[in-house]
């Protein structure tokens, strides 16, 4: 791993070639068609103590998109997407699905900053504001 001449590294369960063919699929209409949820459960971990439900509709929204997304029924308002089984591939369907339904730009950047639910759902309601990413006034 400290090897001078090896400037990034990635560890994956899957083998290389696996992963390179994944990444060929992705494409922006695939990503804009939406998951593929073939085969897989949908899952309802019990509740973390002490977390907390989602409050307004901005955040039952999110965590609704979360939960498709991520084949979960029970997502919480603290939760982290990464730690609830996302990983970047996802993280980019979920700013598409995002975008269609609350019609801002999510800089990637900002998404990461504050991965939860309930960060995810300020980030919408500050974009959404006077001089916000809506989508609408950027045209």
């Amino acid at each position: 791993v400290a090897w001078p001449l090896v400037s990034r590294l990635v560890v994956s369960v899957k083998s290389i070639s696996e992963m390179i063919a994944l990444g060929r699929q992705l494409t922006y209409d695939a990503v804009a068609a939406g998951p593929s949820m073939a085969g897989t459960e949908r899952t309802s971990p019990p509740p973390r103590e002490g977390s907390m439900a989602p409050g307004s509709e901005r955040e039952r929204a999110v965590a609704e998109i979360f939960g498709d997304l991520l084949g979960n029924t029970s997502i919480r308002a603290d939760d982290d997407f990464f730690e609830a089984g996302g990983n970047s591939l996802v993280a980019v369907q979920l700013i598409v699905f995002l975008r269609k339904r609350f019609g801002v730009r999510l800089p990637m950047r900002r998404f990461f900053a504050d991965p939860t639910v309930a960060g995810i759902a300020r980030l919408i309601e500050e974009l959404s504001g006077p001089e916000g990413g809506r989508d609408d006034e950027r045209r």
